[in-house]
């Protein structure tokens, strides 16, 4: 089964930090078998072993007309967890195929801090003295003035390689990395990975019609609160969705999702130091890690989760730090029946404890969903929430041809249990 065409442009990038020397090379036949995403980005991180390798990878779904077709995987080797793939949203995943590339490793350390930016297959290793002790939202604001559209991963002034408890987020809109993706950044001098784009992404002719149909049974599916969608499911988030009701302004959706499920909740004016940071509010990105904070700190966890996201700190690690009486309880500890510690740890350690409904099709756990969307570019969340985003019912982006599929359904099979290792 050939993923080429519009489903991906089977190209990779390798930025040697060390020497700023970048080579392209297509994807081999065994990657394509193992079809994209996390799947080839693991294939990446053991080709590159032994020179401390990031990998940044799209899948076939990524920047079509799928429904949250956002996703970019970002992987990269933990000493005590094993492979780690976080989830990239909002417009990361698009972002990198319209830029001409499938995947980006990093290999080696910048001699200094830096900024990588990706626009239209060039790459570029530009320093980043100037955002030295900046807030994450200082950093973005400095970075867009120079021209840069899409921070797709960004650091806080803090974070090291050693560092446990910082994280990195997709511009001001925070993430889901509590696995130590910040800290590994760190350690190659990166403080923030940018892509601009600038090229085309094709589709089946079939595809738009595909997507209202998909896109309409997924809005029946809501509740009526649709800035509830996730909290909803999430067990122990009744203080969450409390500070939801009281302080909600709107919703945010990443890149071609009916769901829009990120709350963006007003705040009172903030200061990090001399940064003034936005007073209107805060999104809500990383529910899980929302709802836990909120069952500790009730009234104003809202306003953590904004000083977090601000510094680049986990927010469960702050509201802890801030308050030595109270241990917060971490957002994987304990987990509902069906999700290993170690998978969900591997995956970024802050995506939705929900379990998907229809268990009777295949893929249904919520390992097995979550790997599925690594591996072909969409979000995990609408896969763990809404039975109609089934990989039954995205395979018709994939291929209309029933041999085909087949084909594709052999590969995932495969291509899963090489992610989840």
């Amino acid at each position: 089964m050939n993923l080429s065409g519009g489903l991906m442009n089977r190209r990779i990038a390798t930025v040697d930090l060390e020497k700023t020397s970048i080579l392209q090379t297509t994807l081999t036949a065994e990657m394509t078998d193992f079809i994209g995403g996390a799947a080839v980005n693991t294939l990446l991180l053991e080709k590159y072993s032994k020179q401390m390798p990031l990998v940044l990878g799209t899948g076939p779904l990524t920047g079509g007309f799928a429904p949250a077709s956002c996703l970019m995987a970002a992987s990269f080797p933990s000493k005590d967890k094993g492979i780690c793939h976080v989830p990239v949203v909002i417009k990361s995943g698009p972002m990198l195929k319209l830029s001409g590339l499938d995947f980006v490793v990093f290999t080696g350390k910048a001699p200094r801090p830096c900024v990588v930016v990706i626009s239209k297959g060039n790459i570029q290793v530009e320093t980043a003295y100037d955002l030295a002790g900046m807030s994450i939202p200082a950093t973005v604001k400095r970075l867009k003035a120079r021209g840069m559209k899409e921070i797709v991963l960004v650091t806080g002034p803090d974070a090291h390689s050693s560092s446990r408890h910082h994280s990195a987020f997709t511009s001001v809109f925070g993430g889901f990395d509590r696995c130590g993706l910040a800290g590994y950044m760190a350690s190659k001098n990166i403080r923030a990975i940018v892509i601009n784009g600038g090229g085309e992404i094709s589709f089946a002719d079939k595809d738009l019609e595909t997507d209202l149909v998909l896109t309409g049974q997924v809005h029946n599916q809501l509740p009526r609160r649709r800035s509830l969608a996730v909290l909803g499911k999430i067990m122990g988030s009744d203080s969450a969705r409390k500070l939801v009701k009281k302080y909600f302004l709107h919703s945010h959706a990443c890149f071609h999702c009916p769901v829009g499920c990120i709350n963006f909740l007003k705040t009172p004016d903030t200061k990090i130091g001399t940064e003034q940071v936005d007073s209107r509010g805060v999104f809500i990105l990383d529910h899980q890690g929302f709802s836990t904070l909120a069952q500790n700190h009730p009234k104003d966890a809202h306003i953590l989760m904004k000083k977090a996201l601000a510094m680049g700190v986990d927010p469960l690690a702050l509201a802890e730090k801030m308050d030595e009486r109270t241990r917060i309880k971490q957002a994987n500890e304990p987990l509902p029946p069906g999700i290993s510690i170690d998978t969900y740890q591997r995956f970024g350690g802050a995506l939705p404890q929900i379990i998907p409904q229809n268990t009777k099709q295949s893929f249904s756990t919520w390992e097995e969903r979550v790997a599925f969307s690594m591996i072909v570019g969409v979000c995990p969340i609408p896969q763990l929430i809404f039975p109609a985003m089934s990989p039954s019912a995205l395979m018709p982006f994939i291929s209309r041809d029933k041999d085909q599929a087949e084909i594709f359904y052999s590969r995932l099979e495969k291509s899963i249990q090489k992610v989840l290792g």
